[in-house]
């Protein structure tokens, strides 16, 4: 069965790959992207990247699209944007915000916006395209191997890039902690209301609501390969224990928060005693869908994302 590309794979492919040397990307290139992704008549956010890096270099630019209404940019600013980074060869997650805000612009809490948009200025549309250094987003360890990024803003998200990062550096994208993802089976063992997942990559959903989940249980189920990071190890690089934990990020972007809440499960791989890298394993998960806080009113999105893949977003609140 062929998969059809979406959206943002579509402006990617539209980009000349002669005008992938982002680094000097000037108004000339800028005008050729923007007519080749006009007839497109898209909206939403897309990335395009070379396919890979030296950590030598002093830059590492990536191609960045927001096409947004003027009412989508009122409730998600595109400053608001995240950017999600896996590093492949240990599945952890990383964020960073790659767009910077003009000075005059007011990114906060929706009342300090200004009123809501109507009528035509509502349906108004920005196009923003923009050579973005991912060497200058903070928070990023950029760490030699494999990497795969993808942008979120509430219910949207970009196409998912992949690249490679060469070189030698003291950065460590971190590692999984031994003790983690131990204990309280039940959050862990499949559940009559988990989700199927056959293929490669992640699906979650929100539950019915018990005494024993709480006020929004969340079920996710599953599929990676399993890589050498997925075990964790002692500081001599020994590992410690003969069951693999994946790395998964629960990511939620609301209208009303200015920075996104995140929550980190190692979860860890049940039925195979002794897993080994290159493995194909299933896991599930379980948890509270807000962390059991109260949020103000608003637009809430829930984000998951494992490895590669990211799971459809889910609306929550």
């Amino acid at each position: 069965m062929t998969t059809q590309p979406s959206p943002a794979e579509l402006v990617a492919r539209a980009v000349d790959p002669a005008r992938r040397d982002f680094g000097s990307f000037d108004e000339e290139a800028y005008l050729e992207v923007l007519a080749a992704i006009e007839p497109l008549d898209f909206r939403g956010l897309a990335l395009v990247a070379p396919a890979g890096f030296d950590l030598t270099a002093e830059r590492m630019p990536v191609l960045a699209f927001a096409v947004r209404t003027c009412l989508r940019d009122w409730l998600f600013p595109v400053e608001r944007t995240v950017l999600v980074a896996v590093h492949l060869d240990t599945g952890r997650c990383h964020l960073g915000a790659p767009f910077a805000a003009p000075e005059h612009k007011i990114v906060d809490e929706p009342s300090s916006r200004g009123p809501r948009p109507q009528g035509s200025e509502a349906r108004g549309v920005y196009t923003r395209i923009e050579p973005v250094d991912l060497r200058a987003v903070g928070g990023i360890p950029w760490a030699p191997g494999g990497w795969a990024c993808t942008l979120c803003s509430g219910k949207w998200r970009s196409n998912t890039i992949t690249f490679d990062v060469r070189g030698e550096t003291t950065t460590s994208p971190g590692a999984i902690d031994p003790g983690a993802g131990q204990g309280d089976h039940g959050r862990w063992a499949r559940h009559a209301q988990s989700p199927r997942q056959d293929g490669l990559g992640v699906s979650f959903r929100q539950g019915r609501a018990s005494d024993d989940d709480g006020g929004s249980p969340l079920f996710g189920s599953l599929r990676v390969m399993l890589r050498p990071g997925h075990f964790a190890t002692s500081a001599g690089g020994r590992a410690v224990t003969a069951s693999a934990r994946v790395p998964v990020t629960l990511l939620r972007l609301g209208s009303a928060h200015i920075e996104p809440r995140v929550v980190e499960l190692p979860v860890p791989v049940l039925g195979d005693p002794e897993p080994t890298p290159g493995t194909e394993v299933a896991a599930h998960f379980r948890v509270d869908a807000l962390g059991g806080a109260v949020v103000p009113e608003g637009e809430y999105w829930l984000h998951c994302v494992v490895d590669r893949y990211l799971a459809e977003p889910l609306r929550v609140g």
